[in-house]
């Protein structure tokens, strides 16, 4: 089957209706020649398998998976890279010989932070759920110290167990610790949903706690240009919008269905002007 020959692609979740990653996907495949159509599927909890292995018998290219599936779709596959086996999660399908599970979500923010930081680093991270895990499994290869930081001391506790065995010094605490920690590290990230609309007003710290040595990444995108953002930018902070993410980890899933570089720009292009609407 020649790389010209029209696949499905998709994205099973749900909720999935607010999905970028058609409009991106399908951008991409326009840019780069290909016919082929990505389109959303909702998925029910207790239908992941049978969804990745009807797309498998479809002839389906791939698949991306987003929550509440991407641990059930890692059960799903029969192999992983090394970043799926790291968070035991997935967003990333291909069909090929075996169905095999990538997860670029992971890929998609040590992209993002690499853009704009050098290694070695101490980074802050406030959220200890799957998004936090991500960051840190994507920071541990650039970071000398992690600083887990939730609401829910517990859950940080249990997330610094789960990594602290990959490569650097790792801490956890709650989140009155956050302007102590934030004194000599070199980023800041949000993985909380803080900040999303509707509740554009609030936000994990303000430029009270925030400085210019600092680089901020906020994974909300919806909005683009979130409050701590805009802390972050009062003080001469660096920023990293949750776009960046975004179109990053969706790239990186276009190559690895395609085996091209992704036409990025574009891709990052379309998400904003969808946001902007």
């Amino acid at each position: 089957m020649t790389s010209q020959t029209p696949m499905v692609y998709g994205l099973i979740g749900n909720p999935v209706s607010h999905s970028l990653s058609p409009i991106m996907q399908n951008t991409a495949f326009k840019k780069t020649g290909h016919p082929h159509k990505y389109h959303l599927f909702k998925v029910s909890e207790n239908e992941v398998e049978k969804a990745v292995l009807g797309a498998d018998a479809l002839g389906f290219g791939g698949l991306n998976v987003t929550i509440p599936h991407k641990e059930a779709a890692y059960r799903v596959c029969d192999t992983h890279d090394g970043d799926a086996m790291a968070a035991e999660a997935v967003n990333t399908i291909k069909f090929n010989d075996e169905i095999k599970g990538y997860n670029t979500d992971i890929t998609g923010a040590r992209r993002a932070v690499e853009q704009k930081i050098e290694p070695p680093i101490k980074a802050v991270i406030v959220g200890a759920g799957g998004a936090a895990r991500g960051v840190c499994i994507a920071l541990k290869d650039t970071s000398n110290e992690i600083v887990i930081l939730n609401r829910t001391v517990s859950k940080a506790n249990k997330l610094k167990k789960q990594i602290e065995n990959k490569g650097c010094s790792v801490t956890s605490g709650g989140l009155d610790q956050l302007e102590r920690e934030l004194v000599d590290a070199d980023l800041l990230v949000n993985a909380t949903p803080l900040g999303m609309e509707p509740d554009t007003n609030k936000t994990i710290a303000t430029e009270k706690t925030l400085h210019q040595e600092l680089t901020v990444f906020d994974l909300v995108y919806r909005p683009r240009d979130t409050r701590l953002l805009r802390e972050a930018s009062s003080v001469g902070a660096e920023t990293i919008d949750g776009v960046e993410m975004l179109v990053q980890q969706g790239a990186a899933s276009f190559k690895i269905w395609t085996g091209i570089e992704p036409p990025t720009d574009s891709m990052r292009e379309v998400v904003v002007k969808e946001l902007e609407k």
